[in-house]
């Protein structure tokens, strides 16, 4: 390896050994021969290949990575670069024109790559000033005049002024009339550096000499060198550098290793592309807690523009992907959400397609939970990132359900597998959630780093003029030491656009600001002065572009940009300015790679404002950007596209034809999707998970109603009047009504009739519901006890508590056995809250009966005893019952209210906590939770507060507040003693029908219906 001092060397290899278009020119030995020039210059030579290059590239992707290289801004003058190429070449007999045959190559000469073109985007405004290609075609001796006649037109006046050896160089296989032996090439230049080798540093004209002496090398074919642009000697691009000391490795017992470390043995990565010393910070970290520290997840975190992605993720997945051969795969939280597990999922099999593991895409193929594919994944190695993950928080910092448990799920201790979960948010996440992510925050960068992004690399004496010295400080500071915004100044001043003074006059205080809306509206000014000296063409694709919220696949671009001139010159002048971000993933089968573009968040916010005002404009980029993503609702067979693809398109498409007022459209593909919905919210079931986020549960329901405008199914039906009773916004409930009985149209499952009654009971009220239930009864075959259920619950609210009694009795005579329980559970608190006991007593009667509820019975023996105020012996009663029914969970609560009535709280959270699953802390706690309401009630009286504040703000769904313990006490009596419309274990009356005077002041017991009066004096 080159030691510190030396430039740095890069190299650039492809081949082309298949056409999928053309297989009689398939040559597979070029595969080895790229390999073979990549052991030369990596291992010998002392140069990093560049993966932006595999094999059978297409032209498009060829012209892509090499000027994604040359442009980046990391690219220095003394930088020693490398390419090679191998495959057909051809010349074009009408213009003499060399071209190169591509992967995409179908027998028209016209369409090939003009072998020329490489020079203009290798030099026209890049920094690159020592380039070396090795061109291994037929007839490249041709081809290497072009190269050099094109590359003396983009030397401009600034080539060799910089302070080092410059020239462009080609190497070709044959000249110009030559054909050339495939694979020949790579060995010719291995043997010829290896005999050179003494000499340390070989010339150019001498290895070439050498492989025109080589015994073996073909007798038709000579091998062809061209030079130009020289400064000074010959830049140094075979020469041998001794390798630089590596230290030496740690001595640890192997033992340890293995059990301790990921990767055992391996150093610690040198990240040479992470610059700064926050990045390589957070870096480390996130690398250490994966390999040392053997943990499942990490959270990284910053304000956008920091480089949290590209600057520190992306380097770490090519260290775990390259030198560990790990597959790392990354996705974005989707921004349009209608089903967020399975869009998620649909994303990771895209991406792992796109990675060639599909033997790991399709174990996802049929997997409905997020948990568990993200379990399969880690399980098998896989580092999975999830970028944009502020795009699923709520207001308090934690990711909408089910995702928030199915993250946490998959990466909880003790589970198998030694992947990785990677979590990257430009939004602060809520730190008890986060827990098990360790999170680390990206902040700014030092102000000395900011400098020097500011400045830019290798240009000192433009920087002078560009970015006066005094001034350095004070506008970094101005600028938050915003990376982005940083770069994004310096491209403009940089190309002359505007001078300094001109975008940021100065400021007499230099010093960070303490509102960061400040930075943003300097971002925007930038923004909007970057987008006035674009070219017209370049101006209408940013337009276009912009509405586009998610990285887009090239051929998207390509259609939304079709109409504003050729693509490859518009992102040149859009990535020269920040504008347009770029991101490439290598397959690991084929070793090609995909391009993705995006403009950047905060220029699609500038830009976006502008473009609406243009109706006629807005609709249209909208209306190609939604029949872009439609097409796979569009096909044939949308089947045949696969439910993923189907998954990522609806959103897009959706959004793309509401923003743009496409009714017509939409509706369109609605009509042609109507199978996936069914297969996803129908097939059979009634239950599907319903979205917690109000966007994503308002996406969904706008995409079910306009398919169901014209039929469904019963499932899709029930699944739509979920989703509307869910929202509850005006009007939901009547038409959710109307889908529920749509459901339950020749149907005898429980499900949607349940559901029915339910709605009724919203809309209709309780003599409502009673009367269509007796019809549900008439119905509904199976799982009756629903039924019988929701009849005797109206009844209650109704105040005809007998009524409900012998409903209840009723259905424990007619349903099975096994589901009798639920009736008696219910019929138990309903009579204990009567005026007298005699409710009670006859009800425990009829439910001694039936040996089959023993529990119930108990139950009803426990709250008898509370009834006549013998609080000691109903704890005590509870407590001896719970050993034969130790899962009966109001035998636990009832243990509690008795062991609260005798004066003994602590004896009462002991009941609560000794209940199996936890009483209130089951894994997913649910707001106006009875139960919670009491674990609040029973802290309160313990003397712990501070679980008495969180619990009682959890059963209100609300921001834990600093009550008093009065204020507790008084807020607690309040909701007990509320005429509530909520029903069953929502409500604190019916979880504790009767209170003991400890709780409540009073100098007797009180009883209460869940749906009666207030029976409390009045309270302030």
């Amino acid at each position: 390896m080159p030691t510190e001092n030396a430039p740095r060397r890069f190299l650039l290899a492809t081949a082309v050994p298949r056409y999928p278009h053309a297989s009689g020119l398939d040559r597979p030995e070029l595969t080895q021969a790229r390999d073979d020039v990549i052991k030369l210059f990596t291992e010998r030579c002392g140069y990093q290949l560049v993966h932006t290059l595999g094999t059978n590239p297409s032209g498009t992707q060829l012209k892509d990575a090499l000027f994604e290289f040359c442009t980046d801004p990391d690219r220095r003058p003394e930088d020693l670069v490398a390419m090679y190429i191998a495959s057909h070449g051809e010349v074009n007999e009408i213009n003499n024109e060399h071209v190169l045959l591509t992967s995409e190559y179908h027998g028209n000469l016209a369409a090939a790559l003009p072998t020329g073109e490489l020079a203009r985007i290798a030099l026209l405004g890049t920094r690159v000033r020592r380039f070396l290609l090795l061109l291994d075609t037929c007839f490249s001796g041709r081809g290497g005049d072009q190269l050099v006649a094109s590359a003396v037109q983009q030397m401009g006046t600034g080539w060799g002024r910089e302070d080092t050896e410059s020239g462009f160089v080609v190497l070709s296989s044959a000249q110009k009339h030559e054909l050339a032996k495939s694979g020949a090439f790579p060995g010719l230049l291995t043997r010829a550096v290896d005999a050179l080798a003494p000499q340390g540093m070989p010339d150019l004209s001498t290895v070439v000499q050498h492989m025109q002496d080589d015994p073996e090398k073909p007798g038709h074919q000579h091998i062809n060198w061209h030079l130009v642009g020289l400064n000074g000697v010959i830049p140094p691009f075979l020469a041998l550098p001794a390798p630089a000391p590596r230290p030496a490795p740690r001595v640890t017992p192997r033992s340890i290793t293995h059990r301790t470390e990921l990767f055992p043995g391996a150093e610690p990565p040198q990240l040479p592309d992470i610059d700064g010393e926050q990045r390589r910070k957070a870096a480390l970290h996130l690398w250490e807690r994966w390999t040392k520290k053997r943990r499942s997840g990490a959270l990284l975190y910053g304000f956008s523009g920091m480089g949290k992605t590209d600057r520190v993720v992306w380097p770490l997945m090519d260290e775990a992907r390259l030198e560990h051969k790990r597959t790392t795969v990354l996705v974005e939280a989707p921004e349009q959400r209608i089903d967020t597990p399975r869009q998620l999922i649909a994303s990771l099999r895209k991406a792992l397609e796109a990675t060639g593991r599909y033997d790991l895409a399709e174990l996802l193929a049929a997997e409905q939970r997020l948990d568990r594919a993200l379990t399969t994944l880690l399980g098998c190695g896989v580092l999975v990132v999830i970028d944009e993950f502020q795009r699923l928080l709520d207001e308090r910092g934690r990711p909408v359900n089910p995702v928030g448990d199915d993250l946490r799920a998959a990466v909880a201790p003790g589970r198998r597998g030694d992947g990785c979960l990677w979590l990257v948010s430009n939004q602060k996440v809520d730190p008890v959630w986060a827990m098990e992510f360790d999170p680390v925050e990206l902040p700014p960068p030092s102000v000395e780093e900011a400098v020097r992004i500011l400045v830019g690399a290798g240009e000192s004496g433009e920087a002078e003029e560009w970015f006066p010295p005094e001034r350095r400080e004070e506008v970094v500071q101005r600028l938050g030491r915003n990376p982005f915004v940083l770069q994004l100044l310096h491209s403009l001043v940089k190309q002359r656009d505007w001078t300094l003074e001109e975008l940021l006059p100065a400021s007499e205080v230099p010093q960070a600001p303490d509102d960061l809306s400040l930075v943003e509206g300097i971002e925007s000014e930038l923004v909007a002065k970057a987008t006035e000296r674009l070219t017209p063409s370049a101006r209408a694709a940013l337009r276009s572009l912009s509405v586009l919220t998610d990285w887009a696949d090239q051929d998207l671009v390509q259609a939304m940009t079709r109409d504003h001139g050729d693509l490859h010159e518009l992102r040149k002048q859009l990535q020269k300015r920040f504008l347009l971000q770029i991101r490439t993933v290598e397959n690991e089968t084929s070793f090609s790679r995909t391009t993705r573009f995006q403009v950047h968040p905060a220029v699609r916010e500038v830009v976006c404002v502008r473009l609406r005002e243009d109706a006629k404009a807005w609709k249209t980029a909208h209306g190609r950007a939604g029949r872009w993503y439609a097409r796979p609702v569009y096909a044939k067979d949308p089947s045949r596209s696969g439910d993923h693809r189907l998954a990522l398109a609806l959103p897009a498409a959706r959004l793309h034809f509401t923003e743009g007022r496409l009714a017509d459209e939409l509706a369109r593909m609605v009509r042609a999707v109507g199978g996936y919905l069914e297969r996803k919210y129908g097939r059979g079931r009634y239950h599907h998970s319903l979205p917690e986020d109000p966007a994503e549960l308002t996406a969904r329901i706008d995409l079910m109603e306009a398919y169901l405008a014209d039929g469904g199914t019963p499932y899709t039906h029930h699944h739509l009047a979920m989703l509307l009773r869910l929202r509850n916004t005006p009007g939901d409930l009547e038409k959710a009504l109307v889908h529920a009985r749509e459901a339950t149209r020749g149907r005898s499952e429980m499900y949607p009739w349940s559901l029915r009654l339910k709605l009724v009971r919203d809309v209709e009220g309780p003599e409502a519901t009673v009367r269509e239930g007796r019809i549900a009864l008439e119905n509904v075959k199976e799982q009756r006890f629903a039924i019988y259920d929701e009849i005797a619950k109206c009844q209650v609210q109704l105040g005809r508590v007998p009524q409900a009694l012998e409903t209840l009795r009723e259905g424990c005579e007619r349903v099975k056995s096994k589901d009798a329980y639920r009736l008696a559970d219910h019929a138990v608190p309903y009579a204990a809250a009567e005026p007298t006991e005699d409710p009670l007593v006859r009800t425990a009667r009829w439910i001694r009966e039936n040996p089959a509820l023993t529990a119930q019975a108990n139950l009803a023996d426990v709250l008898l005893l509370q009834r006549r105020g013998l609080w000691l012996d109903s704890a005590r009663t509870a407590k001896r019952h719970r050993t034969a029914h130790p899962k009966v969970i109001n035998l636990a609560i009832y243990e509690a209210i008795g062991w609260l009535g005798a004066g003994d709280p602590l004896r009462a959270q002991a009941a609560l906590d000794s209940f199996p699953d936890g009483i209130p802390n089951s894994p997913r706690p649910k707001p106006h939770e009875g139960k919670t309401w009491l674990a609040s009630l029973i802290a309160l009286h313990a003397g712990n507060l501070e679980r008495s504040r969180e619990m009682f703000a959890l059963y209100q769904g609300v921001a834990r507040e600093d009550n008093t313990p009065e204020e507790l006490r008084t807020a607690l009596l309040d909701e007990w003693d509320h005429p509530e419309t909520r029903m069953d274990e929502s409500n604190p009356a019916f979880v504790a029908p009767v209170l003991p005077p400890v709780v409540t002041g009073q100098l007797s017991l009180v009883v209460r219906s869940q749906y009666g009066p207030p029976v409390l004096p009045a309270r302030r």
